[in-house]
């Protein structure tokens, strides 16, 4: 039960003849499972947000990378030819033929199956963190570690997902006042106030659940793994696998630290 519903009850007096009240205010499986699905949800528009941001930096990558193996196969058939095991034509010929197999759009869709990959990897580690929580009080800890990484990343993508959550609500709802025939300004205002409270209800209601959800089931799966191997091996994969792409959405994939930025600074 939740705290909503354990207040609820002990402000009730002699809480068992209401018996029809507690179910009422009591969450039920229904609702549990809708909110898990919103905090999937969530976690999935962050995730996605990151791996729109992660494409362009894997293109500059792999450009980057494609180069550096184009300077290197050309200094080799230098080298070749120089010692006289190839000819000037033969070398030409491969080194244009080596340099032509990778060109701009192969790489482009080399990036966009890098960041759909990490975008994917991020999906399976932060899921079984909401899907496999429970309700059940998580074993206490103090010590800092890799088991931290899954809820960081679960908090991080459910504040950007509530943040592209807050932007599309701003757009749909200034187009659609502006086409009402409301002024700009006005359009402006209610957009803003409406995104704002979309923004606000989705950080509240799931985004800090989610983190939540995400630290019981990394607590319980600490407490519960005994194999060092595992736990490490769990921990590293949300650490450099989670982690980033539930930062890059944050800082890149959305208007959230833009937005904070010009509240803050001058």
């Amino acid at each position: 039960m939740s705290d909503i519903g354990h207040r609820a009850e002990a402000a009730i007096p002699d809480a068992p003849r209401f018996p029809a009240l507690r179910a009422l205010l009591a969450p039920s499986s229904a609702t549990r499972g809708v909110a898990a699905l919103g905090m999937l949800a969530l976690l999935a528009i962050g995730l996605h947000a990151g791996a729109n941001e992660l494409d362009d930096h894997a293109f500059v990558l792999l450009s980057a990378l494609d180069r550096f193996l184009d300077h290197a196969l050309l200094a080799a058939i230098d080298l070749l030819r120089a010692a006289d095991l190839i000819d000037a034509g033969n070398g030409e010929r491969y080194a244009f033929a080596a340099i032509d197999a990778l060109d701009f759009d192969l790489l482009n869709v080399a990036a966009r199956h890098v960041a759909l990959g990490l975008e994917l990897a991020a999906w399976a580690v932060l899921v079984p963190a909401i899907a496999l929580a429970g309700r059940e009080p998580a074993p206490v800890t103090r010590r800092p570690g890799l088991w931290l990484a899954a809820p960081l990343a679960a908090l991080a993508a459910a504040v950007a997902g509530a943040a592209v959550l807050g932007d599309h609500v701003h757009a749909a709802v200034h187009s659609a006042a502006v086409g009402a025939g409301l002024t700009r300004y006005l359009a402006t205002w209610i957009a803003r106030s409406l995104a704002g409270l979309a923004l606000l209800a989705a950080l509240v209601y799931l985004a800090l659940p989610a983190a939540s959800a995400a630290e019981r089931c990394a607590l319980r799966l600490r407490a519960r793994d005994r194999e060092l191997g595992r736990r490490r091996a769990r921990g590293l994969l949300a650490a450099f696998v989670a982690l980033p792409v539930a930062l890059v959405a944050l800082i890149e994939g959305t208007s959230l630290i833009a937005t904070l930025r010009a509240l803050v600074l001058p």
